[in-house]
């Protein structure tokens, strides 16, 4: 990526000092030095856009990455602990110390 930036961004600056340069009328070899330094200089500096541009899409990688692993591990550690619920008898579950009054068990109570 930072090659294709560097001769984008090299190729962009000859091409605006030779127009530059020709549009105002400066003589033809000096338009032409000026736009070879244009292009070295624009292409370097591409090049180190490209390369931090590289450094920081491959960070946003590993994070991504990194945030999709944890997620799997999430979901895998669901699937792992099942929870059962106990099915609980409501009557059976009433002992001799909690005693329901009469009228609010079953489902044709009166109120």
């Amino acid at each position: 990526m930072e090659k294709r930036i560097g001769a984008a961004l090299g190729f962009l600056a000859f091409t605006v000092a030779a127009i530059s340069g020709a549009v105002v009328g400066n003589p033809s070899i000096s338009v032409l030095k000026r736009a070879i330094v244009a292009l070295f200089a624009f292409y370097l500096l591409g090049r180190a856009l490209g390369w931090l541009a590289e450094q920081v899409l491959a960070e946003r990688e590993q994070t991504l990455h990194q945030e999709l692993d944890q997620e799997v591990q999430a979901v895998g550690r669901l699937e792992d602990e099942r929870v059962t619920v106990p099915t609980v008898n409501p009557i059976a579950a009433v002992g001799p110390e909690q005693e329901t009054p009469p009228e609010t068990v079953g489902a044709g109570a009166k109120p």
